[in-house]
């Protein structure tokens, strides 16, 4: 499934327009972002009296401004971060955790620059 069925991705993904105070973090493009999702799974069939729906978080990591993956997805925080955190590492750029309409910075890893 594309990012076009999930909302926090196409949220993530699209380029950021709306204003935000200054003391607010807003990822940037080429930021990477752990988003939390909620998966469902519907199940009927013989014994079940009605459909039921089970839920469940997913974590899919994703570059901030880019449309071209759906990124990574991980059924658990702790791999999910780890994957996000090597990568936000590698590219040198600052890390984010998304929940809901909530992005929470966990780590910077720009270069600091020197005067």
């Amino acid at each position: 499934m594309g990012a076009e069925g999930h909302t926090v991705i196409q949220r993530v993904a699209a380029p950021h327009t709306r204003r935000v105070p200054l003391h607010e973090d807003t990822a940037e493009d080429g930021d990477v972002v752990v988003a939390c999702e909620v998966a469902a799974l519907w199940r009927s069939g013989p014994g079940l009296t009605a459909p039921t729906l089970h839920t469940w978080p997913e974590y899919r990591v994703v570059v901030y401004g880019t449309t071209d993956s759906d990124g990574q997805v991980f059924g658990n925080y702790d791999p999910a971060f780890a994957g996000g955190d090597a990568l936000a590492a590698d590219r040198r750029v600052r890390l984010f955790y998304a929940e809901g309409e909530t992005l929470t910075l966990l780590k910077d890893y720009r270069p600091a620059t020197r005067n």
